[in-house]
């Protein structure tokens, strides 16, 4: 007894698939798939947080946000009232007469020393009697 069905659509599978996040196409965060699509050797990780922090170091945040969200960051991330001090600071202008210089307001993404000796010493140790005496008149 031969049976023949005229199946119309092309067959599929349900049910509860067990993913995994990669990195793949998209460049602002990772993404997800069933781990039946993966092949041997493929990296696969177990949260989004852990992609993210392996592939998107420099916006761990960005990329869980862009991602669905990670439950290992806090909703609203607590934002530090930084004080003066980490405010101002020195930092490296390469500029003859002033190889430091003072400032205010620094982004998050600048080099920052507490001291001028500081920013001479991790910059600019070979001319370090020029760094910390600057001749600059600016």
């Amino acid at each position: 007894n031969f049976k023949y069905f005229d199946v119309l659509m092309p067959g599929t599978i349900t049910g509860d698939f067990d993913t995994k996040f990669f990195f793949g196409t998209d460049l602002t965060t990772c993404q997800e798939k069933p781990t039946i699509t993966f092949r041997d050797g493929d990296a696969r990780y177990d949260t989004l947080h852990l992609c993210c922090q392996q592939h998107f170091v420099w916006d761990i945040s960005g990329c869980c946000s862009n991602g669905g969200g990670c439950p290992e960051l806090p909703d609203d991330p607590v934002v530090d009232d930084p004080g003066v001090d980490e405010l101002d600071g020195y930092y490296p202008t390469w500029a003859a007469g002033e190889l430091c210089a003072y400032k205010s307001g620094f982004e998050s993404w600048e080099e920052r020393f507490d001291t001028i000796e500081d920013c001479c010493t991790s910059k600019f140790s070979y001319d370090y009697d020029n760094c910390v005496n600057p001749t600059s008149t600016r």
